[in-house]
């Protein structure tokens, strides 16, 4: 990734994510998408070292999901949990179109971690004020 693309990241939100790309270009929807196997390896956010990722990370999943998008953001989770700054929530009885609307409710763990990210930014940028 970019340092200068890399540096101005302050978090990462996954809403229900796909990691690996593999099963994607497996699939009907490679008739479009033309993922080969260059492209998978590259593109998959499995295959990338999240160490370097030095912001925090939330993956979340609701629990009406097909198991693919499920077993997708554990997996992502496990793999990065030694490596990274990474969070994991499982929103019960959702899917990936009904946790976008978690955005609009503050109770909301997706909402308190952006909150919490943009806090910590105001924080850094008084001090150096």
């Amino acid at each position: 990734m970019n340092e200068n693309l890399r540096s101005g990241i302050r978090a990462i939100c996954s809403l229900s994510g796909i990691f690996d790309l593999a099963p994607i270009k497996n699939s009907y929807l490679n008739e479009v998408l033309r993922l080969n196997e260059k492209d998978v390896e590259e593109y998959s956010a499995s295959n990338q070292d999240l160490s370097v990722v030095k912001c925090p990370v939330l993956l979340s999943v609701g629990s009406h999901e097909t198991s693919f998008f499920i077993e997708q953001s554990r997996s992502m989770y496990a793999k990065n949990k030694p490596l990274a700054h990474i969070e994991y929530y499982e929103y019960e009885r959702l899917n990936h179109y009904e946790i976008a609307h978690k955005l609009g409710q503050t109770d909301s763990p997706l909402v308190n971690f952006i909150l919490e990210v943009i806090d910590k930014k105001e924080v850094v940028q008084n001090k150096q004020n």
